[in-house]
């Protein structure tokens, strides 16, 4: 089945064969702090409709192709949960991505645009 899905910051629209179709409003990631320090934590929650223990969350910076941290696994498939991550060592703006692994681009792992929420946030100087 063809199923549209559309992430906050998208500038373009992807077409994913999904299991089944996510439910509108109902994949959630946050971040606890709007600006962290350079090498900061950055502490996410996330409330997904569907889960697996080989999720994965990464950092970005705002619509980058190439992920800059080390990943935080959903290991408990918890379709609520709470994290962290180390934060980048530059400054600039970033955001969190929560990849399913449901939704896989490659058999080789994540593409760089298959997430399903996301959450910005700045690391200042």
């Amino acid at each position: 089945m063809k199923v549209l899905i559309v992430t906050p910051t998208s500038k373009t629209t992807s077409y994913f064969l999904c299991p089944q179709p996510p439910s509108p409003g109902s994949n959630i990631l946050t971040v606890k702090d709007s600006k962290i320090g350079i090498k900061g934590d950055v502490n996410v929650s996330w409330k997904v409709y569907r889960c697996s223990k080989s999720d994965q969350i990464y950092i970005y910076p705002v619509n980058g192709k190439s992920h800059v941290s080390s990943s935080l696994s959903n290991k408990n498939k918890a379709l609520e949960g709470e994290g962290k991550l180390k934060g980048p060592d530059k400054p600039g703006e970033y955001e969190v991505r929560y990849y399913p692994a449901w939704l896989k681009g490659s058999s080789t792992g994540h593409r760089h645009d298959s997430y399903i929420a996301s959450a910005r946030f700045t690391v200042a100087v």
